[in-house]
């Protein structure tokens, strides 16, 4: 076999890890790596196929050795980077993504897969600028817009996350988690420009999830205009989805109650501790404590 047989197939691996056709990924690597050992792109595409399954502990292992023969891959060094960040390995997360971002030629791909490093390290500010090199090469991708958006939101940039959301619904009216994210900025929604798109989205689908986002949206915007009715009134609508999928029952509350009172409110009280060291109190969800 020759060295642009290899090539073709990691071509195809790569062309049926885009399809998620997993097992013909996995074939067409392993022979590559019989027939050369030291290929890192076939490694590295062994690395992608574990992390989409969920299993980064593996995937981490196989970019490492893709990086020990090709170093300096920031495709590689990002994708890494997202396996550590699933690992909790915060510091060393950051510390690939900054590699990645010094390689030279990186694709979109490439500079928005740094820029979620960073934004889910907590790195708002690294982030951003990493989602507009991104959109540099590739300007009509709405998930770039979207992620510039909630880099800019969290930034307190509010103008320019409501500009970013906007351009992701000029490229897809469709984008619920844009139309979401929109409407809970301030005057994020518009009556008489979003109404219509939003009714006639919500009508659309049939995901209980996006229904729920959708209807929610348009409650907020019935709720600006003062229509305290039709909001209530998209609520129901927007709920009805997600409510049938979950089997809520008000006796499992009763009964959750139940067992915590019988849990808590013993004959014989507890001693408690007398050491010094600090207790994390529990309680309700949201209940403004």
């Amino acid at each position: 076999m020759t060295r642009s047989s290899d090539m073709a197939a990691l071509d195809r691996a790569e062309a049926a890890l885009a399809q998620k056709d997993y097992r013909a990924t996995h074939t067409e690597c392993i022979e590559v790596l019989k027939r050369n050992p030291r290929s890192a792109h076939a490694f590295f595409l062994l690395g992608v196929l574990a992390a989409d399954h969920g299993n980064h502990k593996k995937a981490a292992e196989l970019f490492d050795k893709a990086l020990t023969l090709a170093p300096e891959n920031g495709r590689y060094e990002a994708w890494h980077g997202r396996s550590l960040l699933a690992l909790d390995q915060r510091e060393e997360a950051i510390a690939a993504a900054q590699r990645a971002s010094r390689c030279p030629n990186l694709s979109a791909s490439t500079w928005d897969a740094i820029g979620v490093i960073y934004s889910m390290a907590g790195l708002h500010q690294d982030a951003v600028p990493c989602y507009r090199k991104a959109l540099a090469i590739a300007p009509d991708t709405p998930s770039y817009w979207f992620n510039l958006g909630a880099g800019e939101q969290f930034l307190g940039h509010f103008d320019a996350a409501r500009a970013a959301y906007r351009k992701v619904l000029s490229l897809d009216v469709a984008h619920v988690k844009a139309w979401s994210s929109l409407a809970q900025l301030k005057n994020g929604l518009d009556q008489d420009r979003d109404l219509e798109d939003l009714t006639l989205l919500f009508e659309q689908l049939s995901n209980p999830d996006d229904r729920l986002n959708i209807g929610h949206a348009l409650a907020m915007l019935s709720e600006e205009t003062g229509d305290s009715k039709a909001a209530m009134a998209w609520l129901k609508r927007a709920k009805a989805g997600k409510r049938a999928t979950i089997g809520y029952t008000r006796k499992t509350d009763l009964d959750l109650f139940k067992a915590a009172r019988t849990t808590c409110f013993r004959d014989t009280p507890s001693p408690g501790h007398t050491d010094a060291a600090p207790i994390f109190i529990i309680g309700l969800p949201r209940t403004g404590t």
